[in-house]
């Protein structure tokens, strides 16, 4: 399937992990009425988006079925939709109404400009989008940010966890500090921290633990 607007695929991954027998039909450069466009033709060619509007049905069912097993599978995404309406910046959804009683419409904001007039990228024209303050742009977004990195274990260090104090903090020596900030290991004053090895060790780790955390990159 090709990749939709990025609102569109926030729809989509909602739906997904909550229906994982979902399925779509997404893109299609058409007329929803004869006249205004609809949101599958939705599409940013320079991007690489295609389709502002999907079509979900049961992957088992499909478009026509109409038993009442697929309907109440439907009603079930209908009523998940329809409580995180806002979150997920719905602008249509459509269900149980003139040829949609086999698949749940909906499609995201911001909307492609859809007057019947109006020519889409789809057909050669230049994009208009349409935000759901009136506003217009040209562009239906950036891709969403890749997810975070894996946590490091250096994240975790706060008061509450890791109280441990670990063996080699009470072994430490001015030239042990000393290579360490020489080598790049840590960003700092090597001789702030000698000038702290008389304290305790666990004291000496507490100051050393809250320090680290404060400033990246860890040692």
């Amino acid at each position: 399937m090709p990749t939709g607007t990025p609102h569109l695929e926030r729809i989509k991954a909602a739906v997904s992990g909550a229906f994982p027998d979902a399925r779509y039909g997404q893109y299609n450069c058409r007329r929803r009425n004869g006249f205004n466009w609809s949101q599958h033709a939705g599409s940013e060619p320079s991007r690489g988006y295609r389709g502002n509007a999907v079509d979900i049905v049961h992957r088992l069912h499909g478009y026509g079925d109409t038993t009442p097993e697929h309907q109440a599978w439907l009603d079930e995404v209908h009523a998940f939709l329809v409580e995180h309406r806002e979150a997920l910046e719905l602008n249509e959804l459509i269900w149980r109404k003139r040829n949609h009683y086999d698949h749940i419409h909906t499609s995201a904001w911001p909307k492609m400009h859809d007057a019947g007039l109006y020519r889409p990228p789809c057909m050669g024209g230049d994009l208009i989008v349409i935000y759901e303050d009136g506003t217009r742009g040209d562009t239906f977004g950036s891709p969403a940010p890749p997810p975070p990195p894996p946590k490091l274990p250096e994240d975790d260090m706060t008061r509450e966890d890791n109280q441990t104090t670990p063996e080699w903090v009470g072994n430490l020596s001015e030239a042990t500090i000393q290579a360490m900030f020489d080598s790049g290991l840590h960003e700092g004053d090597a001789s702030y921290w000698i000038d702290k090895l008389t304290e305790p060790a666990d004291a000496l780790w507490d100051t050393f633990r809250d320090q680290t955390v404060a400033r990246r990159p860890y040692f």
